[in-house]
């Protein structure tokens, strides 16, 4: 099942990829994370490097591996290490994100577009679908907030 969420950011692309690009910094910004670090000694843009996300206090975390950096295009690519359980509705191991940024040429800003290509192994895709919403929805309203 694939999704995607976009919005414009109000901030050039340089300060928005450099935030971004910090791999396992998302609790500098990102109020739907309360833990994120990067569990294997890499640096946080280094390919393999794993981040392990949690969003509740003691919760299990999600392992996410980078798999793509490219400082050229923008961008950044993960893969989700383990299965995912949301009660409703599991996500196979290996389910992929993207994070591409571009710069608005006519105006101001930075275009992000987030997708996720998961396989749904039980319960209604639809459940899925509007868990990614949500996210997406939560992680742009708090770089919007970031940057203003």
């Amino acid at each position: 099942m694939k999704t995607m969420g976009s919005t414009i950011i109000d901030a050039p692309l340089e300060k928005v990829w450099s935030l971004l690009r910090d791999y396992g910094g998302l609790t500098k910004w990102f109020s739907g994370v309360v833990s994120c670090g990067i569990a294997d000694g890499k640096s946080s843009d280094q390919i393999g490097a794993v981040r392990v996300v949690s969003q509740t206090p003691g919760g299990p975390g999600i392992g996410e591996r980078l798999t793509e950096m490219s400082d050229d295009d923008h961008l950044f690519a993960y893969r989700i290490e383990v299965p995912v359980d949301l009660g409703s509705v599991k996500v196979a191991c290996g389910s992929r994100g993207r994070v591409r940024l571009v710069e608005i040429t006519h105006g101001s800003g930075t275009f992000i577009e987030w997708t996720h290509d998961s396989d749904v192994i039980e319960g209604d895709p639809h459940v899925l679908s509007d868990f990614y919403k949500q996210v997406y929805g939560a992680f742009f309203r708090d770089l919007q907030k970031f940057f203003k």
